[in-house]
């Protein structure tokens, strides 16, 4: 088995070449080496993936022992949103602190690598799935980009005539009318009792509204007389919203504990809201045609690494679990 290798060459000539990483990846992730044709694959041994990872570009700075290129520093500047790259790199005094910053890094880099910490299979390891997670990354994205359309509208219009109410169904609203009787007003014994009161006169035919003046701790009540009008769902406490999903309108719930107290409430009318014309909710509905699209892509992508059959010995399960304190592992 290959150990990772680095190349570190006198820094006179790292001008040139810079710092190469030829990092060996495990038998798990499986990349035919240039020596290899794809086509081949299937009859070849499954190799280790190698990468070689190489500092590159002009130099920007320099210090004794390494450098920092242009592309060191356009890695940075691509972090910054595009609206405030120029302001923030216009500053030499912001730009001497990124300078030092990305030094500091490649310095203590430079340290570890002369110290040999790059021939610990630990840190092969991190610095393997690192590498393996940019690129997958870049892959993915690259992929995806490519796959892009040129104009969503016609899927968007596909879309927007299987649900036109995709981006406004929290607009459904609500009118009911509610008697709240809260034990933060009196003892919890006490309210109960008012409960049962309240629902034996409505058994008795009593007028629902009536009640709601007799007995309601609603601190609304004497603005709405208990009637909440055309509510949206959506800023219903769940337990309300709950119940009047279960009643036909004019019908009275059973009484229930919310976290404001018990309640009865009485449906009086749902209302569902109107479906906007496309032009209205078009970009929306472009944005999630495309969404959904590049989506579709990137899940077919995975799909077609995850259908390969992936073979994994009971012999080398075991010796995983043994470096981690377990015997065996259930097949």
């Amino acid at each position: 088995m290959k150990r990772l290798s680095v190349l570190l060459e006198h820094p006179s000539k790292i001008f040139e070449s810079g710092l190469l990483l030829a990092i060996v990846l495990a038998p798990s992730l499986i990349l035919a080496s240039n020596e290899v044709e794809l086509d081949d694959a299937p009859s070849q041994v499954p190799k280790l993936m190698t990468f070689n990872i190489g500092q590159e570009g002009s130099i920007f700075a320099t210090r004794p022992n390494y450098v920092i290129t242009h592309r060191d520093m356009d890695r940075f500047a691509l972090t910054i949103p595009p609206e405030h790259r120029a302001p923030t790199l216009v500053s030499m005094e912001r730009l001497t602190k990124v300078v030092d910053n990305i030094s500091i890094r490649l310095g203590l880099a430079q340290r570890a690598v002369e110290l040999g910490y790059l021939e610990e299979p630990e840190m092969q390891a991190q610095l393997v799935h690192a590498t393996a997670v940019a690129l997958s990354n870049a892959y993915l994205q690259r992929k995806t980009a490519e796959a892009e359309l040129d104009n969503y509208e016609l899927a968007a219009e596909e879309l927007y005539l299987r649900d036109p109410l995709l981006f406004n169904r929290d607009d459904r609203r609500v009118s009911f009318e509610q008697i709240l009787i809260s034990p933060a007003t009196q003892r919890e014994i006490d309210a109960m009792t008012e409960v049962l009161e309240i629902n034996e006169r409505l058994e008795a035919g009593e007028s629902f509204n009536s009640l709601i003046s007799l007995y309601s701790d609603d601190p609304q009540v004497e603005s709405n007389e208990g009637l909440y009008a055309q509510v949206q769902e959506a800023a219903l406490d769940p337990a309300v919203l709950e119940q009047l999903k279960a009643l036909e309108p004019g019908v009275i719930s059973s009484p229930f504990r919310s976290e404001f107290g018990w309640h009865f409430v009485r449906l009086v009318e749902r209302f569902e809201p109107e479906s906007p014309a496309f032009e209205e909710v078009k970009g929306q509905f472009m944005a999630e045609a495309r969404a959904q699209h590049l989506q579709n892509i990137n899940d077919s992508i995975l799909a077609e690494i995850v259908q390969e059959p992936i073979e994994i010995p009971e012999q080398e399960v075991n010796r995983f679990l043994s470096r981690h304190g377990s015997n065996s592992v259930e097949f």
